[in-house]
């Protein structure tokens, strides 16, 4: 679409006249939010036939179960979700006895799951932070950390290197020489991020 996009179209024609949409898009960086939000589906390029089946069936689901009203809201949540997104936090304050420590996300390597809590590994040090992994997730900008396993998100700026291995995982390593294996159900989220962007 030559000088504007999905959501310009939609705000030019105006949400309470749209039908429900599929969006579909080269673009990632909407994906997570729109789902927090309930879309009937956000498909990446290049789209499979397989993929295009389910979002479809998907759609006529959502169809069959909610009214156009319902469909209305959740596109109007969407574009405002995407018009006022939430702004990234720039530290952690990590509690140590009496005193509070702030580590700049920027200078954060990884970051481990640990029982209910995260380490945060910066550089030699590390810090123990009473949150739940999927909440540490949730919060960082997904241009610059990237779950990988599990138990590991990596700043993306700290990888050296990765190679694949067996199964569809690979091994990575960062700057500071410290070497993490991806999950298996991570493989296509790390390849997706770290390859170029053409």
């Amino acid at each position: 679409m030559p000088r504007t996009d999905g959501f310009a179209v939609v705000h030019a024609i105006g949400a309470e006249r749209m039908p429900p949409i599929i969006f579909v898009t080269a673009h990632d960086q909407y994906a997570i939010r729109a789902f927090e939000i309930a879309a009937i589906d956000y498909l990446l390029k290049p789209v499979t036939e397989e993929r295009f089946e389910l979002a479809f069936k998907r759609a006529i689901g959502r169809l069959r179960d909610a009214s156009h009203e319902d469909a209305t809201k959740q596109l109007m949540a969407m574009l405002d979700a995407i018009a006022n997104p939430p702004r990234q936090p720039e530290r952690f304050a990590v509690r140590s006895g009496e005193n509070t420590l702030f580590v700049p996300i920027n200078e954060v390597d990884w970051i481990e799951a640990f029982q209910n809590y995260v380490r945060l590994h910066a550089g030699p040090a590390t810090y123990l932070l009473h949150v739940p992994l999927n909440t540490i997730e949730g919060v960082l900008d997904s241009n610059r950390f990237l779950r990988i396993h599990r138990s590991y998100i990596v700043n993306v700026r700290r990888i050296a290197q990765l190679w694949s291995i067996a199964h569809g995982q690979y091994a990575v390593e960062l700057k500071s020489g410290q070497r993490l294996q991806s999950g298996r159900t991570y493989n296509e989220r790390i390849r997706r991020a770290l390859t170029n962007p053409f």
